[in-house]
């Protein structure tokens, strides 16, 4: 007996269009919700943990204000930090200390208020040129979960970190210049020179200011100029910005000793492979590094999503011909940019081992990748020929990645904590010259200059006393 054909016709109760758009409508706002419980869970982790104290790099600053009498010079400023040059980074902590007691308060807040705008920037870009592209709540939030996740917990918790969210908000502030430089002169082609365009030239320098690595915008951008087919002109200035500005930060430029040699590190292209994919994989799966011989699945998958992101790179210039799709070249520009993070410390730093390459600061760039991989992932399956059911069944992959991160959210807020104590132990020594000065080591590496760095804040009434800083961190803790 054949099958009667009006009833293979029936369409499945799942693939009625009506159905579907409301399953995409719950979980869009399922993940804009799980994003904003991310952003609330870091806030919630920041207030009660953070430390009034001073670690590590933020001692460097107090060095540079006695070498100085008391002030910062240009050169100061602008003198190389481990292979970075951070001027705004000592300018943002220099008004710490002098306006606002010198508690990290302010410059906590300013890590997050870069990280909302990064939030923001791509919303912004989204709506403005990916309208009916796909779930814009679920896009929404996709970037409140990548910009504000606990997953990222260094750069909340340490005053010091707003170096890195800089420039992880200066690299896509730049590529949006550059869309929207591209959309003015499509308009008018004699408009070679735009606002946005000198906007994206001052981002681009607020990245090369926060992070080594913040160099890469500049080839982007000019890579950007021949996808987005900018005017002559425009490329040309590009390309010549991108020159002064990475010839500028070359002067007097050397490699840290203590680091590892890129030229050494470049001849092991699997031992960069595997710090990529970690720098990246760690972002879904907490057991990375792995230790096993053969790649594991989440390091399978995290290769794989690399190897899209340049291939989609490199379709986007083999498709000039075609209008250019600005979304798409944002969202590729955010990835290779994420990348290109990741492989340069993974040559600076495969010295200090796998382990580094899943520290949280990294979480910043790693996040800002994956978002906007999913995005170009949305936008593409919205665009497609299963654009009813291929993005629902992206939206569900995405709530169950946000999910699989929250069993996390504890691990650190016990990192806050941990964190916080050491600073305490290290303030409490401060406070005790009785006490075991090598506590000093949770402040900076040399325990005798913290000293002297530390009496010199007290000399100029600059900063909490230590008896305070271990006062406030041993109460709070015990709440």
């Amino acid at each position: 007996m054949s099958p009667d054909p009006a009833a293979e016709r029936v369409p499945s109760r799942w693939s009625d269009p009506a159905t579907l758009r409301w399953v995409a409508r719950l979980l869009s706002g399922l993940i804009f919700g799980l994003g904003i419980y991310a952003a609330v869970v870091s806030i919630l982790i920041v207030c009660r943990y953070h430390s009034p104290g001073l670690m590590s790099d933020q001692w460097e600053l107090v060095g540079r204000l006695m070498r100085g009498g008391g002030k910062l010079s240009l050169p100061a400023l602008w003198a190389q930090h481990n292979e970075h040059r951070v001027p705004v980074v000592w300018i943002l902590g220099l008004m710490d200390l002098r306006f606002f007691g010198g508690r990290n308060i302010s410059l906590l807040i300013e890590v997050f208020l870069v990280q909302a705008a990064a939030a923001l920037l791509l919303i912004g870009m989204f709506r403005k040129f990916g309208a009916g592209r796909g779930p814009f709540l679920t896009v929404a939030g996709l970037a409140l979960f990548c910009s504000l996740s606990p997953l990222q917990m260094e750069n909340f918790t340490w005053g010091f970190q707003v170096a890195f969210v800089l420039a992880a908000l200066g690299g896509p502030a730049a590529f949006a210049g550059a869309i929207c430089h591209s959309a003015a002169a499509a308009k008018d082609s004699r408009r070679w020179f735009s606002g946005p365009l000198v906007f994206s030239f001052a981002a681009a320098f607020l990245a090369e200011c926060g992070l080594a690595a913040g160099l890469v915008v500049w080839p982007i951008l000019v890579w950007l100029g021949f996808v987005l087919r900018f005017p002559r002109k425009s490329q040309i200035l590009t390309a010549s910005v991108a020159a002064v500005a990475v010839g500028v930060y070359l002067i007097g430029y050397h490699s840290p000793s203590y680091h590892a040699d890129p030229l050494q590190t470049i001849r092991h292209p699997s031992l960069i492979v595997k710090y990529v994919v970690t720098y990246f994989g760690y972002s879904w799966d907490d057991a990375l590094p792995s230790a096993a011989a053969l790649p594991t699945v989440s390091e399978l998958l995290t290769g794989l999503a690399l190897v899209f992101s340049l291939v989609s790179a490199v379709q986007l210039c083999r498709q000039r011909k075609a209008p250019a799709d600005g979304l798409r070249c944002f969202l590729a520009a955010n990835m290779l940019f994420a990348i290109a993070t990741g492989v340069l410390t993974s040559l600076g730093r495969m010295n200090f081992g796998f382990d580094q390459a899943a520290s949280s600061r990294y979480q910043t760039i790693a996040l800002l990748y994956w978002a906007s991989l999913l995005a170009m992932l949305l936008v593409s399956v919205s665009d497609g020929r299963y654009r009813r059911i291929a993005p629902v069944m992206l939206q569900i992959g995405i709530v169950a990645l946000m999910l699989a991160t929250g069993g996390r959210y504890k691990d650190m807020e016990q990192f806050a904590d941990d964190r916080r104590s050491e600073v305490a132990e290290g303030y409490a020594a401060l406070a005790n010259p009785q006490a075991d000065q090598d506590d000093l080591t949770s402040l900076y590496p040399d325990p005798e200059i913290v000293v002297t760095w530390y009496n010199y804040l007290r000399s100029q009434k600059l900063g909490p006393e230590a008896s305070e800083v271990a006062r406030q961190a041993h109460a709070g803790g015990s709440k």
